[in-house]
């Protein structure tokens, strides 16, 4: 018959050579573990200066006015602290943070609580991990507080992160004999909200606005996973918290860097998200996605449905850099949403047909976002459904990926769109003057063009929609710069836009202005009249005047 037995847990005695990997002994950490330690002692001043020491040579010396400890041993005994029940209670505090100091060695003065007496007390790294004894001897009488000296390493940039340490820390900090700025964490809070011992401030600015450190815990600040809430064309909101006294929001021992997610970071995380939702429903109205607005309303917040609004449909560009987003409007039942776009030749082509029509016409950029919504839901939707050309009376319809070889300019061009209204079907039919078509490719060859024999394009503007619906630049190495090849291929599509409107010897006769004017016009002397002869491979060129010359000099 077997039998049951007990044991208790406990901490090997190796477990105390393995201390000096519980902090990283840098001295931002170092700080601000000692100014939380002489805060919870009851301490109202730190002084930290750097100091020549006969022992440490370089050395950083931090001093507190606070009582001192009853056991000047306790620093040395991991997870011991000499707090009252309810300071580790609300603080958690572990009695780690002082092994902070392991990896460089420390000489301390602490004055026992209570007296007139002090005591030294001198630790090496080893010292700290039970490899040596901790030496101490009796201190200077009236010593106030604790003095903890170190040395400095030429990393810890001692000013600077003593202030960044300070800025938020409930008590004084002078650092070099200057008096520390601080300031309240929320100060540009646009509201603060005290729950249970939290101090919560709200913000309706660009999240960018701050740092990802978004929690001050008694002087430490920290990144925590808090709520936010986003809209699509309103501010949305995120928190920031400043932890007063609350003994349910805990950390991550031993370096306590991160929170600890449990259920009363939830509680805490649920109540900032409702507040979320209370403000703006407060504040009128809303562009919230439709998810959001459903969990609004399991929260116990009842929204009204988002504002109607949309941003009008700007097309895009092979070169997504160029693209342009146009500013939101507020629209009617009537407005019309285009879905379901290819890419950038499909949406050209569009825009150009819009931007033909002689009444207004005007579409909106689709928000899937706000699908699910009563309003949206509604819209009448449209998407591409091909393109008819009509040519000598006879119509053929064609789709957007097609390349064909006719040169023949047709009489009408029309983009064929399907509508949806309430699940009514119809084909909305927009009369254009150009369109392109062919693969997005990025390549001038593999895209046909087709313009009316009435359109009053330019080729200065069909060379900018084929920069719009095709030019996209290559990343690689040996493709040049985008300046470059943005010349490039500007140039033929300069040439394509001539040959599709005049013809290739026009097109050719363009190249040879452009390059002479690129190339050799900032060559030629004001007031010259130069004439450039080609006989074959043979070039001459005379009416170059060399007083000219001499006299613009």
């Amino acid at each position: 018959m077997s039998q049951s037995f007990t044991f208790h847990a406990k901490v090997a005695d190796e477990a105390l050579t393995k201390v000096t990997r519980l902090f990283n002994s840098s001295f931002l950490d170092i700080i601000n573990e000692l100014l939380q330690n002489a805060r919870r002692a009851g301490a109202t001043i730190v002084t930290i200066d750097q100091i020549d020491d006969p022992e440490f040579g370089s050395a950083i010396r931090v001093t507190d006015n606070g009582p001192g400890l009853a056991d000047p041993s306790s620093l040395f005994t991991l997870g011991l602290s000499d707090w009252n029940a309810d300071l580790i209670s609300e603080e958690d505090a572990a009695g780690m943070g002082f092994f902070s100091l392991a990896n460089r060695g420390v000489r301390c003065i602490v004055q026992k609580m209570g007296t007139n007496q002090s005591s030294i007390l001198h630790a090496s790294s080893d010292a700290f991990i039970g490899k040596e004894p901790i030496l101490g001897s009796e201190g200077p009488d009236g010593h106030q507080g604790v003095t903890i000296i170190f040395p400095e390493l030429p990393q810890d940039r001692v000013a600077s992160i003593a202030k960044q340490s300070a800025q938020f820390c409930p008590i004084t900090v002078v650092i070099n004999g200057e008096t520390a700025e601080q300031s309240d964490f929320l100060g540009d809070a646009e509201q603060i909200v005290d729950w249970n011992g939290i101090r919560i401030g709200f913000y309706r600015n660009e999240y960018a606005a701050h740092s990802d450190e978004n929690t001050n815990f008694h002087g430490v600040t920290l990144r925590a996973k808090l709520p936010r809430l986003t809209q699509n064309f309103h501010n949305g909101y995120y928190a920031r918290i400043d932890v007063v006294h609350c003994a349910d929001l805990k950390l991550v021992l031993p370096a306590r860097k991160e929170f600890l997610y449990d259920a009363f970071f939830e509680k805490l995380s649920t109540w900032i998200l409702t507040h979320y939702y209370e403000l703006i429903l407060n504040g009128g109205a809303h562009s919230l996605s439709h998810d959001s607005y459903k969990k609004g309303h399991d929260l116990g917040i009842k929204l009204p449905e988002s504002d109607m609004l949309l941003k009008p449909f700007s097309p895009c560009c092979a070169d997504a850099n160029n693209d342009v987003e146009l500013q939101v409007e507020r629209v009617s039942k009537d407005a019309i949403i285009y879905r379901d776009a290819e890419g950038a030749i499909e949406e050209q082509n569009v825009a150009n047909a819009i931007a033909h029509q002689p009444n207004e016409f005007k579409i909106y950029q689709p928000s899937r976002n706000f699908e699910g919504y009563n309003w949206y839901d509604k819209l009448r939707l449209v998407t591409l459904a091909g393109y008819q050309i009509t040519n000598n009376g006879i119509k053929s319809k064609i789709n957007p990926e097609d390349v064909t070889t006719l040169t023949d300019r047709p009489d009408q061009i029309h983009i064929l769109m399907n509508s949806s209204f309430e699940q009514t079907a119809q084909t909305l039919s927009l009369e254009t003057d150009v369109i392109l078509t062919g693969i997005e490719s990025g390549d001038l060859d593999e895209v046909f063009i087709r313009i009316t024999e009435t359109s009053k394009i330019t080729k200065a503007d069909l060379t900018d929609l084929l920069i719009s619906a095709i030019f996209w630049p290559a990343d690689t190495s040996d493709a040049g710069t985008y300046d470059q090849q943005l010349e490039w291929f500007q140039d033929a599509a300069e040439d394509r836009s001539f040959v599709t409107l005049q013809s290739r010897e026009e097109a050719d006769l363009n190249a040879l202005e452009r390059t002479i004017e690129r190339e050799l016009l900032w060559r030629i002397p004001k007031g010259s009249i130069v004439t450039i002869t080609i006989d074959g491979r043979k070039i001459s060129i005379s009416g170059l005047n060399s007083s000219v010359s001499s006299a613009s000099d």
